[in-house]
């Protein structure tokens, strides 16, 4: 029920940070926009609920189970694992993101990307 009201954002060792959009055409836009990340030892889960029509460029295509495949991305302070998976009726999917710093708990991103892959 709460996903269906809003989104679900936890976080552990956030913290602002100063980021420069980058474009597909390879530049950097000139002006910088405050971003919550995980610092260091941080992590930040995001889970939302949106519609099946709302494409991103990190969209890949679907497996089997018709789950988009799942991948994990690299920004300048943090890396992210993304996974998307459509809801039953087809008119939404699930969109959860984990960002974690570098040094970040590596048996608790583990657990909760082994969460994420079972989630159907």
């Amino acid at each position: 029920m709460l996903l269906e009201e809003g989104d679900l954002d936890l976080k552990y060792k956030t913290r602002p940070f100063w980021i420069h959009r980058s474009f597909k055409t390879g530049e950097w836009s000139e002006e910088a926009r405050e971003v919550e990340g995980p610092s260091h030892k941080g992590i930040r889960v995001r889970v939302m609920i949106q519609p099946a029509t709302l494409r991103r460029a990190w969209d890949r295509p679907t497996n089997d189970a018709g789950a988009t495949i799942a991948f994990e991305s690299s920004a300048p302070y943090w890396k992210s694992f993304i996974w998307v998976m459509p809801v039953a009726d087809g008119d939404k999917h699930v969109f959860l993101m984990l960002d974690h710093g570098r040094g970040a708990d590596r048996d608790i991103l583990e657990r909760l990307k082994k969460i994420f892959s079972e989630v159907r």
